[in-house]
């Protein structure tokens, strides 16, 4: 059995090793299958089965990425994402040290496939068996070859090969994560491989840092960006149907809706939600300002995770605060200001846009 621990080393969800010595297994690599700004994956072969590798840059293992458009920036370090992040009057040692454990690529993964291992909701994303901690000179050379000077040395992850058939993109699924305590916050169709999402590099996962128990930021920040996941699916939805109409016959369009038409939303009746001031939508890169003018199925911020080692096995998601008849929480009220509510009263009835 692996002795290293499950990481990160914190509370909340946790991702076991893989095997502690690598080494000791048939281990061969067999081609790069891609590369980012966080990582470079590897097909490999491990005692004759296949796995993809993920294999993360040291900065990202060590270093975190925190910042959030547009609140951020009174609040921003005047610091290059690689540089290493230090203790300041803004940021004292113990949110440092938090950060590191909550909020790089590495543990970001970790946190997020170790929340959908304990709750038994693996079918979420692509499968992840544990994480690798190698210092093996003899394939120096073929990482070298492979991803240039700047190749991992430390975390990596083991992910199945994925064989399947071509599936649509799920929806439901987003509500599914942001129910688990998840937000994606970098959801893009290159972070899906055969309909399976196979990139949490930049998740975020409850108990965090920034979530409400921390403090640091507002109460509604998880909600922010879980609409913002929304509106990023929102947008491979009509990237994806722009494509569909250039072949001949066209294809066939999705007509699945991440968040409300606005220009549909505009033409109805004055209701109240419309006319603002709406909070802003929480982003990590886009450097840009979006209102929050809706809101996500579940505030992931509401994920009860102390709840978990008492929850039985039939009951494989963590408690969620159900919405009243009154749009508002029965034990956390809600105003334009406030968390995000529910907006369906039941599974399967659709909303008028």
């Amino acid at each position: 059995m692996p002795t290293l621990k499950p990481l990160p080393d914190c509370e909340g969800p946790k991702l076991e090793c893989f095997t502690d010595d690598l080494s000791k297994h048939d281990f061969k690599f067999l081609e790069l299958l891609g590369s980012g700004c966080h990582s470079v994956v590897l097909k490999a072969e491990i005692d004759g089965k296949l796995y993809v590798i993920k294999f993360f840059f040291p900065v990202y293992v060590h270093e975190p990425n925190f910042e959030m458009d547009p609140i951020d920036e009174g609040y921003f370090v005047g610091r290059e994402e690689k540089e290493r992040l230090t203790a300041s009057e803004k940021i004292p040692q113990q949110v440092v040290d938090s950060l590191r454990l909550h909020a790089t690529s590495f543990n970001n993964e970790c946190r997020a496939y170790g929340r959908l291992k304990e709750l038994g909701r693996e079918h979420l994303a692509v499968k992840v068996h544990g994480y690798l901690r190698l210092y093996l000179p003899q394939f120096d050379e073929y990482l070298r070859a492979a991803m240039g000077d700047s190749h991992p040395q430390e975390d990596w992850f083991t992910r199945d090969m994925i064989e399947m058939e071509d599936d649509e993109v799920d929806l439901p699924i987003m509500a599914i994560l942001h129910r688990c305590g998840i937000v994606v916050r970098d959801l893009k169709s290159q972070q899906y491989h055969e309909g399976q999402l196979c990139d949490l590099s930049h998740a975020w996962t409850i108990p965090h840092i920034f979530g409400p128990e921390g403090g640091m930021r507002p109460r509604w920040a998880f909600a922010s960006m879980a609409a913002w996941d929304l509106k990023c699916f929102q947008d491979m939805i009509e990237e994806a149907n722009m494509y569909a109409l250039r072949p001949e016959p066209p294809l066939k369009l999705s007509n699945l809706v991440a968040r409300r038409n606005d220009e549909v939303y505009n033409n109805l009746r004055p209701r109240p939600g419309m006319y603002g001031p709406f909070l802003p939508l929480l982003n990590y890169d886009e450097g840009g300002i979006w209102d929050m003018n809706y809101y996500p199925s579940y505030d992931p911020a509401l994920f009860n995770w102390k709840a978990i080692p008492k929850r039985t096995t039939k009951k494989s998601i963590g408690h969620i605060l159900k919405k009243s008849t009154g749009g508002v929480s029965k034990k956390r009220k809600s105003t334009a200001t406030g968390g995000a509510r529910q907006v369906g009263k039941g599974k399967n009835k659709k909303r008028h846009r």
